[in-house]
């Protein structure tokens, strides 16, 4: 599937093995990580959360990608096993799937559709996200670096805490960022909104055009650009230094 963008690959029904189930509990089914290697899941919500107390043992390789994907309008899942070159496969889950994972998570991929919720994900030294397609990723993280990329109506919603943070939004994309940063750069175009009241950040640098809005906490120190009636709001959570530039939108404080 990754290999094959033009949609070529048809998958083999024969190949898919049953995973083994660690337990059922409430309606959710539990596995193994390590015992995954063909993963298939249709209409689903994926969660990935740390593991606890080593409630469910864990896949010794380091897990630093997931994916999800949509082939003939079903969703797929896909692991990036760095250290052994091992990719996963497909199989079917008419479930809630929820993995739990003790090993850092460095990407993060919802299209088409697909749904990521990541909880406790501490201890990432960077995450980066991209959501399009109306995709959904809602994620809780601290982390050095934070980069998020969403477009086409897709959303992102969580609590980061960075030191370094860039969004970047277009084509109506929403993001709503709780959290503490000391460097956010934030570009948003073609009707994106950025919704930060609840992101305290000391440096940020602000660009909002064509109609996208940005809103957002600072502590120190603004750079907002405006153009084609982007709109920026900020709220001062001290004295800041300001530099604006205003192409034809909008900078207020609140």
């Amino acid at each position: 599937i990754i290999n094959n963008p033009a949609g070529q690959y048809q998958p083999d029904e024969s190949s898919y093995k049953p995973l083994p189930v660690n337990r059922e509990r409430g309606g959710i089914v539990y596995f193994n990580a390590r015992d995954i290697g063909r993963v298939r899941v249709k209409g689903v919500h994926l969660e990935i959360m740390k593991s606890h107390k080593s409630e469910l043992e864990v896949s010794s390789n380091n897990i630093q990608y997931l994916k999800v994907l949509r082939f003939k309008d079903e969703l797929y899942l896909f692991y990036d096993f760095p250290k052994t070159g091992a990719e996963s496969g497909f199989h079917k889950l008419e479930h809630k799937f929820v993995l739990y994972i003790n090993h850092p998570i460095f990407g993060l991929n919802a299209e088409q559709t697909g749904r990521i919720t990541v909880r406790d994900l501490l201890f990432t030294p960077h995450l980066d996200v991209q959501v399009a397609h109306a995709g959904n990723v809602k994620c809780d993280v601290n982390t050095q670096e934070f980069n998020l990329i969403g477009n086409s109506a897709s959303s992102f919603t969580g609590w980061v805490e960075s030191q370094k943070m860039k969004v970047n939004l277009k084509g109506a994309a929403i993001a709503e960022i709780g959290g503490v940063s000391e460097n956010v750069e934030i570009i948003t175009k073609e009707s994106a909104r950025f919704t930060g009241e609840k992101l305290h950040a000391n440096r940020v640098i602000a660009d909002a055009g064509s109609r996208s809005k940005i809103v957002v906490s600072v502590g120190k120190e603004l750079e907002a650009t405006v153009s084609e009636r982007g709109e920026i709001l900020y709220h001062p959570l001290s004295e800041i230094v300001k530099k604006e530039t205003n192409n034809g939108g909008i900078i207020n404080s609140f």
